[in-house]
């Protein structure tokens, strides 16, 4: 059953361990409107800050409790997902444009204000097992999606883009300009986006090849599949 998202949503999000550390899902951006969106995660937990989370407060949700919001995890979801389970809330504009401000995503000269954590440092910081952990469900929820999509996709080698020009071109900048790609591209490429994001080398995934006055952003989706089962 599709459910309804909008941006600055809260779902509850089912996990195997939500009984002991339930997650939360933050709607943060529309990839198709109606289908498919990018949930931020977060939780109930306001322990063990890194300095990429952030807390919101009560004062900024429709929440009576405040929360944590793991800024740099986010996640693809189709609205007819089954990690998906209960709208509970919503965050307000301000907490929306804090998280884009830790994101460096954020196009208004905003200063973050909202609390904090400091850099995870070494390995031993009980902190890096928790960002370990949330990155796996983040991957599990995400390549949901992604599954349904590679159903949908016949060829291994997909192209993504093609831009009118043959100099030199940013990848990731082509990606994210483009809005009216179809569904499953623009699943692929968050999917890309989120690997990259985990320092995920990606030069056998995705490429350019220049075609007379083009530039065809291709991606192999074996060589996606095989990074995304060992990230």
């Amino acid at each position: 059953m599709n459910k309804k998202l909008s941006l600055k949503q809260i779902w509850s999000i089912s996990t195997n361990d939500e009984a002991f550390d339930p997650k939360l899902g933050i709607v943060y951006r529309e990839i198709e409107k109606d289908k498919s969106y990018e949930l931020i995660l977060a939780s109930t937990d306001l322990d063990m800050l890194s300095d990429s989370d952030l807390i919101i407060t009560k004062k900024n949700s429709t929440l009576t409790y405040d929360i944590t919001a793991y800024a740099d995890i986010y996640m693809p979801v189709l609205t007819d997902s089954f990690f998906l389970k209960n709208f509970i809330g919503t965050i307000d504009e301000k907490s929306l444009e804090q998280i884009k401000t830790i994101r460096n995503e954020n196009s208004k000269q905003t200063t973050l204000t909202f609390e904090t954590g400091d850099p995870i440092v070494f390995k031993s910081d009980k902190r890096l097992s928790l960002k370990l952990k949330n990155l796996r469900i983040a991957q599990q929820i995400g390549n949901e999606a992604i599954e349904v999509v590679f159903n949908s996709v016949p060829d291994n080698i997909v192209t993504l883009e093609i831009i009118e020009s043959k100099e030199k071109t940013n990848i990731f900048d082509a990606l994210l300009s483009n809005t009216q790609r179809s569904e499953e591209v623009n699943l692929l490429a968050r999917q890309l986006m989120f690997l990259n994001d985990k320092k995920v080398e990606i030069d056998e995934i995705l490429y350019i090849e220049t075609i007379d006055e083009q530039q065809h952003i291709k991606l192999s989706k074996e060589s996606l599949i095989e990074a995304m089962v060992a990230a």
